[in-house]
């Protein structure tokens, strides 16, 4: 329910200013996991954009259930 504003001021500085996060722990947060193709695709970008971080993990809210 953030707006764009509010979701880049709580994003670290380090990443918005180009320090990237090569050899830092990342945590991709979701609300709803559903394929995985979202949290794929930015493990993805992280590891392809520069230093790759130490770590990712990645945490959902809740699972879409068939």
């Amino acid at each position: 329910g953030r707006s764009r504003r509010a979701r880049l001021a709580a994003v670290p500085p380090a990443v918005l200013a180009g320090g990237g996060t090569g050899g830092r722990r990342v945590v991709l947060l979701d609300d709803v996991h559903t394929t995985g193709a979202t949290l794929d695709a930015c493990a993805r970008a992280l590891r392809d954009g520069g230093p790759p971080p130490s770590r990712i993990d990645a945490v959902t809210y809740t699972r879409t259930l068939r």
